[in-house]
């Protein structure tokens, strides 16, 4: 039976509801106030589970490729300001790591640098990985500080792109991080070398295992036929 405050905390929902209707990210049809997307968009996206190896070992899982309405939902995420969209990220990353892990202690993230973080006014993958952490029931820690800033990955040709992140991270507290299995979250994948300086970061720092995934991989075009 739902007590009065449980009442007055549905009644406030759906007041929210009707003043700003949610919209699925992947398709913007309307959905109730306690959907992460609509259902179409559930049956077609819920069940995938990507695996790509990592540059210099071990590998990273995915609930998507970037391409579609995944592809719009993250960018309208990242640089459009449309949070509610990590529900169903985390939700989805939170499906993957439940069938496809060999156990971790804390869940963590690939943090934005200061000045990134300032521009845009929130981290993105911080907030997908604290949900993702209530839904796994484990504790969120902030294991990793962006150091230096670097050019945006998508951007280089892809010879630059194993050099471009080297340096840019350093453990925030080896004490934290001595001995704990982590599972390590970002948001884009496309040849994974900034996940890859991420984990050898965490593991040089004391950390027992890292385990990786990201919400979506980026489509890699297939080599040029000669």
């Amino acid at each position: 039976m739902i007590g009065l405050k449980g009442l007055f905390k549905e009644l406030g929902n759906r007041i929210v509801w009707l003043l700003c209707p949610m919209h699925c990210p992947y398709c913007d049809r309307l959905i109730g106030y306690h959907d992460t997307e609509c259902g179409q968009c559930a049956q077609t996206l819920s069940g995938n589970a990507f695996e790509r190896e990592l540059p210099g070992g071990g590998s990273c899982r995915a609930p998507f490729e970037y391409k579609g309405g995944v592809r719009e939902a993250l960018h309208r995420f990242k640089f459009g300001g449309d949070l509610n969209a990590a529900k169903s990220f985390s939700k989805h990353l939170a499906d993957v790591m439940k069938k496809h892990t060999s156990g971790f202690d804390a869940v963590t993230n690939v943090p934005l640098s200061i000045r990134s973080l300032k521009k845009r006014g929130y981290d993105q993958t911080e907030i997908i990985a604290r949900r993702l952490s209530v839904l796994l029931d484990k504790p969120f820690t902030p294991a990793l500080v962006k150091i230096k800033q670097n050019k945006v990955q998508h951007s280089l040709r892809a010879s630059e792109r194993e050099r471009n992140p080297a340096g840019c991270y350093a453990p925030v507290d080896k004490d934290a991080i001595r001995g704990k299995r982590l599972l390590l979250i970002d948001d884009i994948a496309t040849t994974g070398f900034t996940m890859a300086e991420c984990r050898s970061v965490l593991l040089e720092a004391g950390a027992a295992s890292v385990e990786c995934a990201v919400v979506a991989f980026a489509v890699l075009e297939a080599p040029a036929k000669t």
